[in-house]
């Protein structure tokens, strides 16, 4: 049986061997590799949006969890700082990475009314810093 899954940090494709499903899997997903041990294709997470197109093409099972991964693109499409009232207000579509980095800059504050970032003016540097 043919099943595409996640797995901790990568995608899954447990597939029989099959030349043109193989060449078509090494063309779009120039990052996949196979694991000798496992006997199965490992494909980064970030190619999540890819896979499931991949996997209906060739007729392969999607476990729920990729499924679950195909979320709609993020109404805030760019990243912005703006000056507001004193302070500098943050938008940006949600990336844990970023928001990690966001977290971790003191003075930086999440706005639950506005559901925008805040801080400080005197802040500018560690911010560009962290989206540079």
């Amino acid at each position: 049986m043919k099943k595409v899954y996640l797995d901790k940090q990568h995608i899954i494709l447990d597939t029989p061997y099959d030349k043109d499903e193989i060449q078509s899997l090494k063309d779009n997903f120039k990052t996949a590799r196979w694991d000798k041990i496992n006997k199965v294709w490992r494909i980064p997470v970030t190619e999540a949006e890819k896979i499931v197109p991949f996997a209906q093409a060739w007729g392969i099972d999607i476990s729920s969890d990729l499924i679950r991964l195909q979320l709609p693109d993020h109404p805030i499409g760019t990243t912005s700082i703006k000056l507001r009232n004193d302070n500098l207000i943050i938008t940006l579509p949600y990336d844990k990475f970023k928001v990690d980095q966001l977290k971790s800059i003191t003075g930086v504050k999440w706005n639950t009314d506005t559901n925008k970032w805040k801080s400080l003016p005197r802040l500018l540097v560690g911010l560009v810093g962290a989206f540079l």
